[in-house]
């Protein structure tokens, strides 16, 4: 899974959900995004919900919410998304060249 393409589309989907952290992380190197917890982004754990079902979509991946609670900052949500198993890797590649940040 790369892990670019996923990152890309957590990051779009947190500014969509949210418009607090859009404006917090306007500028931000991909270090600093990758360091973020969701809750210093003033992301609750609903807009997590919607998130990660945002991504999911996005990616063509689908698993029970209850995978999530145990990542909190956007590295180990990225690394999550990563150790899943993509079924339809040809549409994430189709996905890969529609997201952007």
């Amino acid at each position: 899974m790369d892990r670019q393409l996923v990152l890309n589309a957590l990051v779009k989907a947190i500014k969509d959900v949210s418009p607090y952290a859009r404006e917090e992380m306007e500028g931000w190197d991909e270090h600093r995004l990758e360091n973020a917890y969701l809750v210093d982004l003033g992301v609750s754990s609903i807009d997590y919900c919607q998130i990660a079902n945002i991504v999911m979509e996005q990616l063509d991946v689908h698993c029970s919410i209850d995978v999530f609670v145990q990542a909190n900052n956007i590295r180990d949500i990225v690394t999550l998304f990563c150790s899943l198993n993509f079924p339809h890797s040809h549409k994430m590649s189709e996905t890969k060249s529609q997201i952007n940040f």
